[in-house]
């Protein structure tokens, strides 16, 4: 159990989903949190206020962007926050710039957390993140990672085996409580729900979806895009001159809690992303009881099961997608126990009530770990 008035330092570039959701869970057991952001109290990605028990720190990182030159000056001022807020545990990630400041400047104990990116782009794009992403998993007291591909890699890059938690973020169950799957009628029903933007290669699927309606016919497919990004402009152009204008629906960025719905207006959910850990997108797809169709990425894998729950195609590949999406409107009869299968391994594996147990247990012994 929390020890009364035990806090927790919370640090991460900014304010998501994510950062809610961990931040709810520490406050839902007593813990007292102070959150540092680094991106300079920029845009939020996720609309609603701290959770009780949340206070924002007025720091360096809370003022101005902490970037890459910023991060020596950094260090010194965390260490002056650290000393202020006294903190019985410190969270901080992704790797490469926060849970480096953290683990340099705390003398607590630090649980540092991979954001996926940092270990699957971020080191290879730049030498030294990759450095600042060893030191800090060589000095946290406990690593914190949402996948098997993640732990693997963190591994290689100088993490202690023995101090990595695998914990999928997963989906809150009673938020995502699965729904009937829409009757099988008119176009299949297919929806995208990542951002705009060259990593999640929304091209690919437009393109792919293209192919499908060629071999399939008009009125086979209805794409939904939830989502925003700089290639919005780019991609709408492209759905025009593919012949997708009126197979197309572009619903912006869609708050968190009307993504159940989303989904269940959906059939086929759909991610095409070069890079990925644990996808919230497709776990919320899955929770809701429908297959996907994703690209051939390790962490995909670790969820979906090919034809089984979903399907998966080649990195890139238009034309395999196509062939995955002709598969699931050939068994469109079938997609409703696919989607059962899918929802039965979130409930089994990505069940975040379970999931955030496991994480605050960690700081728990973290914490225990460091008394005298």
């Amino acid at each position: 159990m929390t020890a009364l008035g035990d806090t927790l330092l919370y640090a991460s570039r900014g304010y998501t989903t994510h950062d809610h959701r961990f931040m709810a869970a520490a406050t839902n057991d007593g813990w007292d949190v102070h959150y540092a952001r680094f991106d300079g109290s920029g845009a939020s990605l996720d609309g609603r206020p701290l959770p009780d028990g949340a206070t924002s720190c007025d720091w360096l990182g809370s003022r101005h962007p902490i970037l890459a030159d910023d991060l020596p000056a950094a260090v010194d001022a965390f260490g002056e926050l650290v000393a202020r807020v006294q903190p019985a545990v410190v969270h901080a990630g992704p790797l490469t710039d926060v849970a480096w400041v953290a683990t340099q400047a705390s003398s607590e104990p630090v649980v540092a957390m991979s954001w996926a990116s940092d270990l699957l782009i971020e080191i290879h794009d730049d030498a030294s993140a990759r450095t600042r992403a060893s030191e800090a998993l060589r000095g946290a007291a406990a690593v914190v990672v949402d996948c098997a591909t993640i732990a693997e890699i963190a591994l290689t890059e100088g993490a202690d085996e023995g101090r990595i938690e695998v914990v999928p973020w997963g989906v809150d169950l009673s938020t995502f409580p699965g729904a009937a799957m829409p009757p099988p009628e008119g176009p299949l029903r297919l929806v995208h729900v990542r951002s705009l933007e060259p990593l999640y290669d929304p091209a690919t699927v437009l393109e792919g979806v293209a192919l499908a309606v060629d071999r399939a016919g008009p009125d086979s497919f209805h794409l939904t895009l939830a989502g925003g990004g700089s290639l919005t402009d780019e991609l709408r152009a492209t759905a025009a001159a593919l012949g997708l204008a009126e197979a197309t629906t572009w619903c912006g960025r869609v708050p968190e809690g009307e993504m159940p719905g989303l989904f269940a207006d959906h059939e086929v959910h759909l991610s095409a992303a070069r890079s990925d850990g644990s996808s919230l997108s497709l776990l919320g797809a899955m929770a809701t009881g429908r297959p996907s169709v994703v690209a051939d990425l390790p962490s995909n894998h670790e969820w979906v099961r090919p034809g089984v729950d979903g399907w998966v195609f080649p990195l890139g590949d238009a034309a395999a997608l196509a062939d995955r999406l002709l598969d699931a409107l050939g068994r469109r009869g079938e997609l409703a126990a696919m989607g059962e299968s899918a929802r039965s391994v979130v409930e089994q594996r990505a069940d975040w009530a379970a999931n955030q147990r496991r994480v605050i247990e960690l700081y728990e012994a973290v914490r225990r770990s460091t008394d005298h």
